[in-house]
């Protein structure tokens, strides 16, 4: 089910995007970046954005259990000044990687 997150869903939101960056970035980027995203925070930077007004819409990947498997965010391009929109992120819980919920 795909779905608008709601304030309640930051905590899995976070955790999802804490999985997902450390098993994508872990190799990429210096220790001393991914030491700085820990799991708080994910959960702060998630309380502020579904608290706010980001500009960004926002939707949820949950499987048949209810498991949040992944989200996305889209929003209008930075760059251009045109009205077209562009992917913000795109994130799937390691768990999920190859299932197709980032499709």
């Amino acid at each position: 089910m795909i779905r608008t997150p709601t304030l309640q869903d930051a905590p899995r939101i976070a955790a999802v995007h804490h999985a997902s960056w450390h098993a994508a970035y872990a190799d990429l980027l210096p220790a001393a970046t991914n030491d700085r995203k820990t799991p708080e925070h994910f959960a702060e930077k998630w309380q502020q954005i579904l608290s706010s007004e980001t500009g960004s819409t926002l939707a949820i990947h949950e499987g048949p259990d209810g498991e949040l498997t992944g989200f996305v965010s889209v929003g209008k391009d930075r760059r251009s000044e045109e009205e077209v929109g562009e992917i913000w992120a795109i994130y799937v819980h390691p768990d999920h990687f190859g299932t197709g919920s980032g499709e």
